[in-house]
């Protein structure tokens, strides 16, 4: 989607947040996105894309709005992923769109689909956004949805309505569902050498896993994986943003993961690296 359709799109987009936009300043416009919860990453890249891309013409502007969003959503790899592309471009406003463009089409979801074998017993923390469409339409999978919010029931029974074999599980029973799974599969928000970061209860899954020789893949979507230093810049940023116990992610060690599928290919977590394309700038960490 090109950066003038995003514009376009953008009183839809926001209008599905429960958002009313018109003719704001552009500071106003990346509040509002900013203020947001519950966004899909998905549509969260597109509508910060749409914000920044306000400041493209200014390089000082541009770098404060990105400073500023990332501390409003520190946990997003991609969040940071998109602003290190638009700092670090002589045309940041057609950096937004080819990273946007690139995040819509990189096709995650029909590779995991692909790559999960027939008849399978697949354990989630939570849904996964990223490829969860595309493993419901498997039909021949059944899942056991961990439940860490106390809605995972909504979930299963939209899985259930469309003939998907899926249950809720509160956390005294994750163990017991995660040894019974033959996969877990986990989701990172962001990612880089080593370690990502992935919704709570996922640490405790993939240890069960380990321990009772479960297969563990994590899914990394387009932008999520970091080089190291922008990694230790998001994750010191989001530790230090509130208390432990309130977080809604934590770190996974990718010592308790088998393998991580990436957009393009996947590879061991030893080559994790190989799936990061975001600059080093350090400089939205200041």
């Amino acid at each position: 989607m090109k950066l003038s359709q995003v514009g376009a799109h953008w009183h839809l987009g926001t209008a599905r947040l429960g958002i009313t936009v018109i003719k704001v300043h552009p500071i106003e416009r990346l509040r509002s996105v900013a203020r947001a919860s519950g966004i899909p990453q998905d549509m969260l890249l597109e509508e910060t894309a749409t914000a920044l891309a306000s400041f493209a013409d200014d390089p000082a502007g541009l770098l404060t709005a990105c400073r500023r969003m990332l501390s409003r959503k520190p946990e997003s790899g991609a969040l940071v992923w998109l602003a290190a592309r638009m700092i670090s471009s002589p045309d940041p406003r057609q950096e937004a769109w080819l990273a946007v463009e690139e995040s819509e089409n990189d096709g995650l979801g029909r590779r995991v689909g692909r790559a999960i074998e027939s008849e399978l017993h697949v354990a989630t923390v939570g849904w996964p956004e990223s490829v969860g469409a595309a493993l419901a339409r498997r039909g021949d999978l059944s899942f056991h949805l961990i439940d860490r919010t106390g809605q995972g029931w909504r979930r299963v029974e939209r899985l259930e309505d469309r003939g998907v074999t899926a249950s809720d599980v509160d956390a005294p029973w994750m163990a017991s569902a995660v040894a019974g799974s033959d996969l877990l599969l986990l989701e990172a928000v962001a990612a880089g050498p080593g370690e990502a970061l992935v919704p709570v209860a996922s640490v405790p899954a993939a240890a069960v896993a380990r321990a009772f020789d479960v297969t563990v893949w994590l899914v990394v979507p387009t932008g999520v994986v970091l080089p190291d230093r922008m990694w230790q810049g998001l994750v010191g940023r989001y530790e230090a943003d509130r208390p432990a116990t309130q977080l809604d992610f934590e770190v996974l060690p990718l010592s308790l993961v088998d393998q991580v599928v990436g957009p393009a290919r996947t590879v061991s977590p030893a080559d994790i690296a190989q799936l990061t394309s975001c600059p080093v700038t350090p400089e939205l960490f200041r």
